[in-house]
């Protein structure tokens, strides 16, 4: 597998967070994006970050090998499963 491009996407001039975006050959996309707020993490350091992050990933083999069922929390036909660290979960959008 070799990596044909990257990018580093700004949000919010910096201020939103870095995501990271690996293009591997056959146009699979990895991407790596941290949270708005980390001010340790810029533009100029987002890409060694992402892959630290990365190795460790794969080093303490903590990705799960399937997707866990999602929960009916409104009646709608589906949800995606999150994680307790997700997006939603941070922002204080829980759902009881």
């Amino acid at each position: 597998m070799k990596v044909t491009g990257m990018d580093v996407i700004v949000e919010g001039r910096g201020t939103g967070g870095h995501t990271v975006e690996y293009v591997l050959e056959g146009g699979i996309v990895v991407s790596v994006s941290t949270p708005k707020g980390t001010p340790e993490i810029n533009r100029t350091n987002a890409v060694a970050r992402a892959k630290a992050l990365l190795r460790q990933i794969v080093e303490e083999d903590i990705l799960p090998e399937d997707m866990p069922d999602g929960v009916n929390q409104d009646g709608e036909a589906s949800v995606m499963a999150q994680s307790p660290n997700s997006p939603r979960d941070r922002a204080g959008l829980q759902r009881d």
